[in-house]
C-alpha cells in the first residue's frame, strides 16, 4: 500500500491543509507513515509536530523508533532522554532508551534505563530479561513477550526492511541447498516453518512441498503471512506450545532467524524429533559463536556454536547434510556472521 492510495492518509491531509498547525492531524500522519515505511514523511510529520508541542510523548517515542531504524542512533536517543525528563514515570520511554543505549553499546547506561523501566513496570518480562543479559546471567531464553514486542509492531514494514534494507536472504539460501540435497526426489508431503513471521520462508520452501503450515507468536505477522497465500494453515501460538499440541507428523520443519531468539535448544531438538516423520529434514539459521554452547548477546538475540549444533544433531541422531558459513543479514552496515544448517533423521 502506497501513502498516496491511502483514503486515510488524503482525509488526514485535507486536515491537515484546513488546518496546519493540528498536533492530531499531525501524529496520526507520522504514525500512518512509520507503518507504511515512508519513513522521510513520516520524519517530516513528527518534525512539525515536536516544533509545535516538543513534550508530546507519542510523538517522541515514534521519532525514536523511527530514527532508531534508519540507523540515526543518537538523534533517537535524544527524542527518549528528552521524553523521559519530560515524562518521567513513563516506563516505556525508559524501556526504549534502554534500547536505544544498547545499539550504541552503553551498556551501563541501558542497564540503568531498563531498571527503571521495571521499577515503574515491575511485570515486563523484556526488562527483567535484558537487565540479565547486560549483567552476562546467559538465560536459556527470552520471555514470550520480548518476542512478541520485537515483531508485532514491525509487522507492515517488516519485508522491506530486513530483504532490502539488512539484505537478509537466508530463506533462499536454505532453500537452495535443501532443493540440491533433494534432487530428482518428489515433493515433501508437508512441513512446518515455525516462527514463520511474514511468511518469507513460506514462500521460498513453498515449491518443495505440498502442504505448508505457519506458527508464529505475532498475530500481526501472521496477517502478513496470510496475505502470501503460500501456507494452508497458520496458527497463532508458540513453537514449543503448537508442537505440544499437535498431533500429526512432518516431512520438513523450518526454523529460519529462530534459534536466535531461543537460546538453548535441546527442548526444541526434542520436540522436532517427536513430530518427525522417518527421514525428516530440519533446516535452519544460527548467529555464530566461538567457545560456549549458546550465548546470549547485548543485543538481545543468541548465537550459537557450531560444536553445540553438532552435540545436539548426535543426541537426537540428525546427520548434519550441509553446514554453510554465510552472513545472515547486514547490521549497522557490517555482515552478521552466521551458519546455515540442513539436519536429516536417521530415524527410518
Amino acid at each position: 500500500m502506497s501513502t498516496q492510495t491511502n483514503p486515510d492518509l488524503e482525509l488526514l491531509k485535507s486536515q491537515l491543509k484546513e488546518h496546519p498547525g493540528s498536533i492530531d492531524a499531525l501524529y496520526k500522519l507520522g504514525v500512518y507513515c512509520f507503518e507504511l515505511g515512508d519513513l522521510k514523511k513520516g520524519e517530516d510529520y513528527l518534525k512539525k509536530l515536536l516544533a509545535l508541542k516538543p513534550e508530546h510523548a507519542g510523538a517522541l517515542t515514534l521519532s525514536s523508533r523511527l530514527c532508531r531504524e534508519i540507523g540515526k542512533l543518537q538523534e533517537a536517543e535524544a527524542c527518549l532522554k528528552y521524553l523521559v525528563k519530560a515524562h518521567p514515570d513513563d516506563a516505556e520511554g525508559w524501556y526504549d532508551l534502554g534500547n536505544i543505549l544498547r545499539d550504541q553499546k552503553k551498556l551501563n547506561e541501558a542497564s540503568v534505563a531498563f531498571k527503571r523501566a521495571l521499577e515503574l513496570n515491575p511485570e515486563d518480562q523484556r526488562a527483567q530479561y535484558l537487565i540479565a543479559v547486560l549483567k552476562g546471567d546467559n538465560p536459556d531464553s527470552p520471555p514470550d513477550d520480548y518476542v512478541r514486542s520485537l515483531f508485532n509492531p514491525y509487522a507492515s514494514r517488516f519485508d522491506d526492511h530486513l530483504v532490502h534494507r539488512l539484505r537478509y536472504n537466508v530463506p533462499e539460501k536454505l532453500a537452495r541447498l535443501l532443493r540440491a540435497l533433494r534432487e530428482g526426489t518428489p515433493r515433501l508431503k508437508s512441513a512446518l516453518d515455525m516462527g514463520c513471521g511474514t511468511g518469507l520462508s513460506g514462500l521460498a520452501f513453498r515449491s518443495q512441498v505440498k502442504h505448508l503450515e505457519g506458527v508464529d507468536l505475532a498475530p500481526n505477522m501472521l496477517e502478513r503471512a496470510r496475505a502470501k497465500g503460500v501456507y494452508h494453515s497458520l496458527v497463532h501460538d508458540s513453537i514449543d506450545h503448537h508442537l505440544d499440541s499437535v498431533e500429526q507428523s512432518y516431512d520438513l520443519f523450518i526454523a529460519t532467524d529462530v534459534l536466535i531468539y531461543l537460546g538453548a535448544v535441546e527442548g526444541l531438538f526434542e520436540k522436532v524429533v517427536e513430530r518427525s516423520r522417518p527421514g525428516a529434514w530440519f533446516v535452519f539459521s544460527t548467529e555464530s559463536v566461538e567457545g560456549p554452547d549458546f550465548e546470549a548477546l547485548t543485543s538481545g538475540r543468541y548465537s550459537h556454536s557450531m560444536f553445540y549444533i553438532q552435540r545436539l544433531a548426535d543426541q537426537f541422531k540428525f546427520e548434519v547434510s550441509a553446514c554453510q558459513a554465510t552472513d545472515i543479514r547486514e547490521e549497522y552496515g557490517k555482515g552478521l556472521p552466521g551458519h546455515l544448517f540442513v539436519l536429516r533423521s536417521r530415524a527410518q
